[in-house]
């Protein structure tokens, strides 16, 4: 399956075909847990069991040669990362969430250009060749630096 994922401030917006979601996630979800490693966007329980039911729930829904194929091949992610989450997150922290949370097996990372608001997401299917991750999977460098 194909993912269309926009990381915001205040929301991720997923789209798998037709099927559109907004969750909404608290102020410090992208923030780092004080004294350890990791990062409170993969201890929100609340974000994290809604964007895996609603892949789930699409999962379920696909034919018997649906769910062969994504035996083998799993999901493809486009992730856009809106200006103001560009300083808080790296290409390894975005590569190791959609990996977790949305079950991929290819990640691309865009940062996001204009409007996000006025483009369908399927329109980004266009700006695969302009990713960040090209050969930088384990980059901690802020996407805003890159």
């Amino acid at each position: 399956m194909n993912i269309y994922v926009e990381l915001a401030k205040s929301a991720i917006r997923l789209k798998i075909d037709s099927d559109e979601v907004q969750i909404k996630i608290p102020p410090d979800f992208y923030t780092k847990i004080k004294g350890t490693s990791t990062y409170k966007m993969f201890l929100d329980s609340a974000s994290n069991n809604k964007v895996k039911h609603f892949i789930t729930h699409r999962r379920n829904n696909l034919g018997f040669y649906g769910k062969l194929r994504y035996i083998f091949m799993r999901n493809t992610v486009l992730v856009m990362v809106d200006h103001d989450v560009q300083e808080l997150m790296t290409i390894r922290l975005i590569h190791a969430y959609a990996t977790l949370s949305f079950d991929a097996r290819v990640v691309y990372v865009l940062r996001k250009s204009g409007s996000f608001a006025d483009m369908n997401l399927d329109a980004i299917e266009v700006y695969k060749e302009l990713c960040l991750n090209n050969g930088r999977l384990n980059e901690d460098v802020p996407i805003s630096k890159l």
